[in-house]
């Protein structure tokens, strides 16, 4: 019996450390497919180092930007919550179009459709990543859904990104129409 014991918290051990080894999701099968590599603009200067790095980065900024809805905080709290991800002027826009101030503290209701949130990205191959000159532009050509919490109309949405100090800052949304140098490489092939 004290052998069968043993013996089944090793076979339950090994289960524990191999299941983990072999959960790989969309996303990590997705860029296996899809090799990492340095993103460089037409002028040499390095935006992204590679899709995963970007996509977690771009992930990190939407949780900072729903967990405004958690508490109410200080205006310097959420500017600083926000700081490592977006340009102060993208900021002030997320700020102008979604908080509110109620007994002297500031937070954000949660939305479906909120502007200036970080949109509902596969984070897969449909995901594109265009560098044109200084910038990085990151999104999705979306087809129409009105199912789930999310509807979608056809069209574009991407995130332009820059360096600011060194550091990589969400500048922009753009909603349907990109600059002619990112719509010419996500158009479909003929």
């Amino acid at each position: 019996m004290n052998k069968f014991i043993k013996l089944l918290i090793f076979c339950i051990g090994c289960i524990l450390v191999a299941l983990p080894l072999q959960a790989y999701s969309e996303r990590d099968l997705d860029e296996k497919k899809t090799p990492s590599k340095t993103t460089e603009s037409q002028e040499g200067t390095t935006i992204m180092v590679d899709r995963k790095e970007l996509f977690t980065f771009l992930e990190s900024a939407f949780a900072a930007q729903v967990a405004l809805s958690e508490k109410g905080r200080s205006l310097e709290e959420i500017k600083a919550e926000l700081e490592p991800f977006f340009s102060d002027s993208y900021t002030e826009l997320f700020l102008d179009e979604n908080i509110v101030e109620e007994n002297g503290e500031y937070f954000t209701y949660g939305s479906d459709a909120a502007l200036y949130y970080i949109p509902f990205f596969s984070y897969s191959d449909k995901t594109k990543v265009v560098p044109v000159q200084d910038s990085l532009f990151v999104g999705e050509v979306f087809s129409s859904t009105l199912d789930g919490p999310v509807a979608y109309h056809n069209g574009t949405i991407f995130l332009e990104l820059t360096r600011e100090a060194g550091e990589l800052k969400i500048v922009k949304i753009w909603y349907g129409d990109v600059p002619e140098e990112v719509q010419k490489q996500i158009e479909p092939t003929a």
